[in-house]
């Protein structure tokens, strides 16, 4: 993460209009309706986008996108759905207290186009990470990508989870949208992170690119350019021995298994994306 690159984003991509909001949230002045614009949850008290957090998520997007931070599907979805509705102003990003979202870190919530979450840290990866995480969500939505409850979570928080990987230098994307693997041992890591590097992996040495691998795991052994078959196989099976650990780890994480067993979430419900409808 370089702050310098992200504090010019944030100065030089937004419209007048949002730059002002920006300096006026630094200066400790910040409006409690986003530069006019209002969003209210049915039933709850009015709540609004607020320019300065919006100007910390397109930041967030944008350097992704430009630093490779993601991988090429996320940003393609960042760049084709999430960083227009930021500038245009359709896709809010509410500022709420912790005690608002029980049980969450943030959430996209889209009947309003609309994340809402604490404050930001752009100085925090692990907040940054989160903040992808809702904006996968939001792209989702933009995109229509009608899925199962749990499709979208897991293919969110691997993005979560991939971004504070790059950025470790455990995993750095070569070309032909290939990705490199550098670790000392992947045991230590979580399900998710596992998963990620046997998938990757496996692709390389698919591709004949089986240099781009170079880590050890629990089984003791190094595999550093080992473009055997038998190596691709197991890093396959390894992937799939370990998506099991993953799932759990992801609804532990999102917090989605407390919710599905208090009845508030269904990981089995269909969404059905309607897109950014403040956007058309």
């Amino acid at each position: 993460m370089s702050p310098g690159i992200l504090a010019v984003l944030l100065l030089s991509a937004l419209p007048a209009s949002a730059q002002t909001a920006l300096g006026r949230a630094k200066a400790g002045d910040v409006p409690s309706v986003g530069e006019g614009r209002e969003v209210s949850a049915s039933g709850a008290k009015a709540v609004a986008g607020d320019p300065a957090e919006a100007a910390k998520a397109l930041a967030i997007a944008e350097e992704a996108v430009k630093e490779r931070e993601v991988p090429a599907w996320t940003r393609k979805l960042l760049e084709s759905q999430v960083i227009p509705a930021l500038k245009q102003g359709c896709l809010f990003i509410v500022k709420v207290d912790e005690k608002d979202i029980p049980g969450s870190a943030a959430v996209y919530d889209s009947d309003l186009d609309a994340i809402k979450t604490p404050a930001i840290d752009l100085r925090s990866p692990d907040s940054r990470a989160k903040t992808l995480h809702e904006l996968v969500h939001a792209g989702q939505d933009g995109a229509r990508k009608n899925q199962m409850r749990e499709d979208s979570e897991a293919e969110a928080y691997e993005v979560q989870v991939e971004y504070l990987m790059r950025g470790r230098g455990v995993l750095a994307e070569a070309e032909g949208g290939l990705v490199g693997i550098k670790s000392a041992d992947v045991a230590a890591m979580g399900a998710v992170d596992r998963v990620l590097v046997y998938r990757y992996a496996a692709a390389n040495v698919k591709a004949g690119r089986a240099d781009l691998n170079d880590f050890s795991d629990a089984s003791g052994m190094r595999f550093k350019g080992d473009k055997s078959s038998d190596v691709r196989q197991y890093f396959e099976d390894m992937a799939e021995t370990t998506a099991g650990s993953a799932k759990n780890e992801w609804a532990m994480a999102t917090n989605i298994g407390a919710m599905v067993g208090s009845g508030v979430r269904n990981t089995k419900e269909f969404l059905e994306k309607d897109g950014l409808t403040r956007c058309r």
